[in-house]
C-alpha cells in the first residue's frame, strides 16, 4: 500500500533531506490518484500534503517537527484501518544523555554540523582517486566528533563514530581502497550521523537555553545492522605492513595544516584558561570543568593526528584531572587550579617549542617532566644566570631579599654579572616559557564565528542607515540652499555609507561550493537508483550567493537535476546509438552576470521536444493552433503546474514533476529562468537570481497621489510619447511604437484603480520594462527619482497586492509600493 510506503518514508525523514522530501512529494501525488484512499481521507491527504510542501518553507525548526510529527499521525491514520495493530513490543530503554551544560552540547552540535558537511563532501571527493590528505582530514573530523560523543555520553553517535574512524584509519594505512562499497558505508554511516545530530539539534531547539543542566535523549534508531556491516568490513580485511607514524605524519601534514593547528589550540588555552578562573569564582564549577574538559579532549584530538605525543601527554593528564573534579568538586582547591594553570602553562610552551621546530612528531612518554609543578626547571633567570656560569647561588639568593628591583638590574648594581650577560639570559628565559615580553602569541586568524542572528540584524540596520541617510541629505527644508560644505559632507557620507553597506552584504555571501558538493551526493545517489552512468561537472563553486538566497535555491536545484537524469540524459545503449559517450553528463556551474548571479544546469541529454511540448500544452488548453511562438515560450510551457510530457509514471516523472515549484521559488526571489535545448543534444536552464533581496537600486514615479519603485535592472529606457506613437486596438488597449516595434502599454493608474493628474496618455511618460523576454512601457505621471531603496514587507493589514513585491520608506517619510515588473507584465499584457 501506498500509504504504508509513505509512513515507511515519513518515518525516517529528517528535515533537509531534499532526496527524501522530493521521493515523499511522489508518493503523496501517486496515492492521492490512487482509489486507496475514500473520499474523506483524500480531503485528509491533501490537507496533510500541503502542509508538507510548506516545511520547505522558512521557519523556526521546533514549529516544522510539530507540524511533520502532525503529518505522520494522520499518515497512520489510513495505515491503522488496513493493517491490524501489531503486538506491543518491549520498549527498548532510551539511549540518555546525562545532565550537561546546555553551551557544552550546543557546541559539539554546531561543530559536529561543521564536520559532517565537509566529511561528505570529502569522501565524495575519495571516489575519484585515493589522497592521503583528504583521508587524514576525514580521520581528524571524525575523531573528533567520536571524541566528544564519549564525553557526552552519547553510546550511538560515540559507536558509529569510532567504526568509521577505523574504517579510516584502514584507508590511511591502505590496508582498505576506497572502492564503491567503501565509500557507500562512509556515506551512510555520514546520513546516519547527521541524522542523530540534527535529532539532537532539534531537541536542544524545544528546551529552556538558560537552564544549566538538561536531559537530552539520542535518537532512538537502530543502528545494529549497521555497524555490523561496518564491523565486517573491518574484521575482513588482511592488514598490510603498517608504517611508522611518525614518518607517515611527515609526508601529510603541511606546513600551513601545522600552524592552523598551532593557532586553534593557543586560542583554546586561552578559553580553558578562562574557565579554571573562573572554577575559584563560581558556586557551581561544573560548567567550567567541563567546557575545559572537552576543549582539552579536542587539542588531544588534533595533537594526535599531527603525531605531538608530548601535547598528548600533557592533555591526557589534564583530562585525568580534569575528570576526578568533575566527579568529586570537594578536591577543588586553591592549589588545584594553580595546578591546573601550570598544567596550561606547560602546555603552551610546549606549542611555542612546536612552532619554533624544537618539537618534533613522535612518541613520549612523560617520564622527565612534571606538567603541575609549576615553571619548567631551569627557566628562571638565575637558574639561567648560574648556568650560564655569570652568577653563583649564593649571590641570587642576596638579590631575591631586594625584591623591589627586578633581579637583573641587581645583579648588574652589585656588578655580578654585566648587562650584555643579563639580556642574553632574559632572551633565552623568552625561548624556553614563548613569552615575548608579555605579549601572548597568537597565530593569526582569518575568520571568527558569529551567530547569523547578529548578521541579520546589523543588514537590517544597514538598510535603516541608508534610509536615514536618504532623508538627511534630500530633507526638504534645505531644497534649493547654496549649501557648499553640507553638500561635501553629504558626498562624504554616501561614500561610507556605500562602503559599509557592501561589506555588510559580503558578511553574509558564502560560497556556493557547500550547496553544489550537496548536488554532487544527490547526482550520485540517483543515478545508481535508476541505473544511469551520470557524472557531474562543476565549476564557479566560489561564486558567493547570500545565505538567505541560497537556502531558497536549493530546492529547484534538486528538482532540476532529479529530471535531467531520470528524462533528459538516455539510457546507455541509447546514447552509444547516438554516438554520444555511454555516461552522462551534468555540468553545474555558477557567475556573476551584472547584479545578478547565474547558476546553469545543462545536460547532454536528449533535449526538449518542441513538437512534444506544443501537442500537451494544446491537449491542456494551454496554447492554440494558430498562436505563433517562440522556443524560448515553448520551453517556459515546462514550468505550468502539472505539466508533463512523460509518457509513463515513475517514482520520478518527466520534467514537469515539480518545474512549477522552481519556477515559483525563482519568481519568490525576483529571479528568471531561461531554458535553451537543442533535440538530441543538450539542455540547458539558466537561474538568474538578484545578488541580493534587502537592497535594490530602482527607479521612483508618482502616480497620482501614489508612489512606486521599479528595479533599475528591469528597466530599458524612459520615453516621452507622441500622439502619434500610440495606437488604440480592438482589445481597447494601447500599444506604443518604440523603435519600429509595438510595445504594449500598461496605465499604471488604471492597473491599480488610483487618481491620476493627466487627462491624455501622451501626457504622461514611458518606462519601457523588460521582463522573461516580455516587453511593456509603463505609464506613470512623473519620474521622482533614482536611489537605493531598502525593501520591507507589506504591512500584514495591507496583505497583498497584486504586482507588488514589497515598500520603501523615501526621505520624506512617504511610502512607495515597489513593482514586481513579473508579475505586472503578465497580469497585464499576459
Amino acid at each position: 500500500m501506498r500509504s504504508a510506503d509513505l509512513l515507511a518514508k515519513l518515518t525516517t525523514f529528517s528535515l533537509g533531506d531534499l532526496v527524501a522530501m522530493s521521493e515523499i512529494r511522489d508518493i503523496f501525488d501517486e496515492l492521492l490518484s490512487s482509489d486507496e484512499l475514500n473520499d474523506k481521507e483524500s480531503e485528509l491527504c491533501k490537507v496533510l500534503y500541503a502542509e508538507f510542501k510548506g516545511l520547505n518553507k522558512q521557519g523556526e525548526q521546533d514549529q516544522k517537527e510539530r507540524i511533520l510529527s502532525g503529518i505522520k499521525k494522520g499518515i497512520e491514520r489510513f495505515v491503522k484501518t488496513r493493517t491490524p495493530a501489531p503486538a506491543p513490543a518491549a520498549e527498548k530503554a532510551p539511549a540518555a544523555v546525562q545532565k550537561m551544560d546546555m553551551d557544552v552540547l550546543l557546541s559539539f552540535i554546531a561543530e559536529s554540523r561543521d564536520h559532517l558537511e565537509h566529511i561528505e563532501e570529502k569522501i565524495m571527493d575519495l571516489e575519484t582517486g585515493y589522497n592521503p590528505d583528504l583521508v587524514d582530514e576525514i580521520f581528524r573530523s571524525m575523531h573528533t566528533i567520536k571524541g566528544v560523543a564519549s564525553f557526552l555520553g552519547l553510546p550511538r553517535i560515540k559507536t558509529l563514530s569510532h567504526l568509521l574512524e577505523s574504517i579510516l584509519d584502514k584507508l590511511r594505512l591502505q590496508e582498505l581502497t576506497p572502492e564503491g562499497g567503501t565509500i557507500d558505508l562512509l556515506l551512510s554511516g555520514t546520513d546516519i550521523l547527521n541524522k542523530l545530530v540534527m535529532d539532537l539539534d532539534e531537541k536542544t531547539s524545544r528546551k529552556n537555553v538558560k537552564k544549566e543542566n538538561v536531559d537530552i535523549v539520542e535518537m532512538d534508531i537502530d543502528i545494529v545492522e549497521f555497524t555490523g556491516r561496518l564491523e565486517e568490513l573491518i574484521r575482513g580485511n588482511v592488514p598490510a605492513q603498517k608504517t611508522a607514524g611518525p614518518d607517515q605524519g611527515d609526508d601529510l601534514v603541511t606546513a600551513d595544516m601545522r600552524q592552523k593547528f598551532i593557532g586553534e589550540s593557543l586560542d583554546m588555552l586561552d578559553e580553558i584558561e578562562q574557565s579554571i578562573l573562573d572554577l575559584e569564582k563560581s558556586n557551581d564549577s561544573t560548567r567550567h570543568i567541563s567546557d575545559a574538559f572537552r576543549t582539552i579532549h579536542t587539542i588531544k584530538g588534533n595533537a594526535g593526528f599531527f603525531w605531538y605525543g608530548k601535547v598528548e601527554y600533557i592533555c591526557m593528564n589534564l583530562e585525568n584531572l580534569l575528570d576526578v573534579l568533575r566527579k568529586n568538586e570537594e578536591v577543588l582547591s586553591v592549589d588545584t587550579v594553580n595546578s591546573l594553570l601550570n598544567a596550561v602553562d606547560y602546555l603552551r610552551r610546549t606549542l611555542h617549542e612546536i612552532d619554533r621546530g624544537e618539537v618534533q612528531p613522535g612518541e613520549y612518554d612523560g617520564t622527565s617532566i612534571d606538567i603541575f609543578g609549576g615553571p619548567e626547571p631551569g627557566s628562571q633567570l638565575g637558574d639561567i644566570l648560574v648556568s650560564m656560569g655569570e652568577a653563583r647561588s649564593e649571590d641570587i639568593q642576596d638579590a631575591l631579599q631586594l625584591q623591589n628591583m627586578k633581579l637583573g638590574e641587581i645583579l648588574i648594581e652589585r656588578g655580578v654579572t654585566s648587562e650584555t650577560a643579563v639580556n642574553h639570559a632574559l632572551a633565552r628565559q623568552e625561548k624556553i616559557t614563548g613569552n615575548t615580553e608579555g605579549k601572548q602569541y597568537a597565530a593569526k586568524r582569518k575568520d571568527i564565528r558569529v551567530n547569523t542572528d547578529r548578521l541579520d540584524h546589523m543588514f537590517n540596520l544597514m538598510g535603516e542607515l541608508i534610509t536615514a541617510e536618504a532623508m538627511v541629505i534630500h530633507n526638504p527644508d534645505i531644497a534649493g540652499q547654496d549649501l557648499p560644505n553640507f553638500s561635501k559632507s553629504a558626498n562624504y557620507l554616501s561614500k561610507i555609507t556605500r562602503e559599509m553597506q557592501e561589506v555588510t552584504m559580503s558578511m553574509r555571501m558564502v560560497p556556493l561550493e557547500g550547496l553544489f558538493s550537496k548536488m554532487r551526493r544527490l547526482v550520485r545517489d540517483l543515478s545508481r537508483k535508476f541505473g544511469k552512468d551520470v557524472r557531474i561537472t562543476i565549476s564557479g563553486e566560489d561564486t558567493e550567493m547570500d545565505r538567505n538566497v541560497m537556502e531558497e535555491v536549493s530546492d529547484p536545484l534538486v528538482h532540476i537535476i532529479r529530471n535531467s537524469i531520470d528524462h533528459g540524459i538516455e539510457n546507455r545503449d541509447v546514447r552509444i546509438k547516438k554516438k554520444k559517450t555511454d555516461f552522462g553528463t551534468i555540468h553545474l556551474s555558477a557567475r556573476y552576470e551584472g547584479n545578478e548571479i547565474w547558476v546553469i544546469i545543462r545536460d547532454d541529454g536528449k533535449g526538449l521536444d518542441r513538437e512534444k511540448i506544443l501537442e500537451k500544452a494544446l491537449a491542456k488548453g494551454l496554447v492554440t493552433k494558430d498562436q505563433e511562438m517562440s522556443d524560448k515560450d515553448v520551453f517556459q510551457l515546462i514550468f505550468m503546474p502539472g505539466f508533463s510530457t512523460a509518457e509513463k509514471v515513475s517514482e520520478i516523472s518527466g520534467r514537469g514533476v515539480g518545474m512549477d515549484v522552481v519556477k515559483k521559488n525563482i519568481d519568490k526571489l525576483r529571479g528568471k529562468v531561461d531554458v535553451e535545448s537543442v533535440k538530441g543534444e543538450y539542455t540547458e536552464i539558466v537561474l538568474r537570481i538578484p545578488l541580493t533581496l534587502a537592497i535594490i537600486d530602482a527607479v521612483t514615479a508618482r502616480v497620482g497621489t501614489m508612489l512606486y519603485s521599479i528595479p533599475i535592472n528591469d528597466i530599458t529606457s524612459f520615453q516621452k510619447p507622441s500622439r502619434s506613437q500610440l495606437t488604440r486596438t480592438d482589445t481597447r488597449s494601447t500599444v506604443f511604437n518604440h523603435r519600429d516595434k509595438l510595445v504594449p502599454v500598461v496605465d499604471l493608474a488604471e492597473f491599480f484603480h488610483v487618481a491620476k493628474e493627466r487627462e491624455q496618455m501622451e501626457d504622461g511618460i514611458f518606462i519601457v520594462v523588460n521582463n522573461a523576454d516580455k516587453t511593456a512601457a509603463l505609464c506613470a505621471d512623473e519620474i521622482v527619482g533614482y536611489r537605493q531603496v531598502v525593501i520591507k514587507p507589506l504591512p500584514e493589514y495591507i496583505g497583498t497586492m497584486k504586482a507588488v513585491s514589497g515598500c520603501s520608506v523615501q526621505e520624506d517619510g512617504d511610502v512607495s509600493m515597489i513593482l514586481d515588473v513579473h508579475a505586472l507584465c503578465d497580469q497585464s499584457i499576459g
